[in-house]
Parts: structure tokens; sequence; C-alpha cells
């Protein structure tokens, strides 16, 4: 029931009003949203449209670690 709940989540008819009412807050998953609507409603969203496709993580460049979660 869970992995139905979530896919139904995700179809863009449900995601997209989500994604538009945060106001990019959180960045797009699946490549799909890229195209939303949010995106190009203020210049300054813009840039977080392709923040999912940063391979970063807290504590950028040294190792995967406890440390690393800590900054986070």
């Amino acid at each position: 029931a869970a992995k139905r709940f979530i896919m139904f989540m995700m179809e863009a008819e449900q995601y997209d009003p989500w994604l538009t009412g945060c106001i990019g807050y959180w960045p797009q998953p699946l490549e799909a949203y890229r195209q939303s609507a949010v995106w190009s409603s203020d210049p300054k969203l813009a840039l977080f449209k392709d923040a999912m496709n940063l391979r970063r993580w807290s504590g950028y460049k040294g190792p995967i670690s406890q440390a690393s979660g800590a900054v986070n």
C-alpha cells in the first residue's frame, strides 16, 4: 500500500501542485519535473532546478563519514 501511495503522489497531477506551492523550496526528485512551471515563475528559482544533479554531500571533498553527517 505504501509503494502504491508513493507512486500516486509522484504522478504529475499530484506532485506538481506541491512543488509549485512550496515555490521551489525543495528540488524535484525526478527529471520529469524539470519542466515544472515553478522553475520559470521566478528567475531566482531557476538556479535550484538542477540542484538534484549536483553530486555533492555535506563535508565535500572529504569522505562520507560520521563527521560529515555531523556537519549537516
